[in-house]
């Protein structure tokens, strides 16, 4: 084989290979772009959740205060004491003076009932919850590997493009190089 058929080989190589490199890169570098513009807004609800579970945490601790601090056993003590006072009145003819407050002493009783099953319900509630938030904890440092895992694909990527079209650049070279005449 001559040197001007190894030279038109070699452009035909070099050719082929920048289109095939150029068109696999761009292929390969929007299908990542793609990707990640797709999971940004992925990454943004999470972390909007992130904060809301932050705040609620502190503010199921404040409310867990407040709802330890309500005896609501003394409240339905107080609240029988008033019932029997409201029968007294009634047997004695002075029922009209207090007039619906027992439907108003059932409500509050029901309300007290409510927060005996909030009482129950709370610390499973922030068991659950505390699991919640202890997973997000981690959140952010997966959420940076994953972003530096794109950025560094995408730098791979670029170099390998970059790396395949200097390479295909010399092989053209090369082969001009032997179909150039001789001076």
């Amino acid at each position: 084989m001559d040197k001007e058929m190894f030279g038109k080989i070699l452009i035909v190589i070099s050719i082929i290979g920048l289109i095939f490199t150029i068109s696999i890169s761009s292929f390969t570098l929007i299908s990542i772009n793609n990707t990640y513009e797709k999971s940004i807004p992925l990454f943004g609800k999470i972390d909007v959740i992130k904060n809301h579970v932050d705040t609620f945490d502190e503010n199921l601790d404040e409310f867990n205060l407040y709802l330890k601090d309500i005896d609501t056993i003394e409240y339905k003590q107080k609240l029988a004491n008033m019932r029997s006072f409201v029968s007294a009145l009634n047997s004695i003819g002075l029922g009209s003076l207090v007039s619906g407050l027992n439907d108003d002493i059932d409500k509050f009783e029901s309300i007290i009932g409510n927060l005996e099953d909030l009482k129950l319900n709370l610390e499973s509630a922030k068991s659950s919850f505390s699991e919640i938030k202890s997973s997000l904890l981690e959140y952010d440092a997966v959420k940076e590997n994953i972003l530096s895992f794109v950025r560094t694909l995408r730098l791979y990527v670029l170099g390998m493009m970059a790396y395949s079209i200097i390479l295909n650049g010399i092989l053209l070279y090369v082969g001009y190089f032997l179909l150039k005449p001789k001076e």
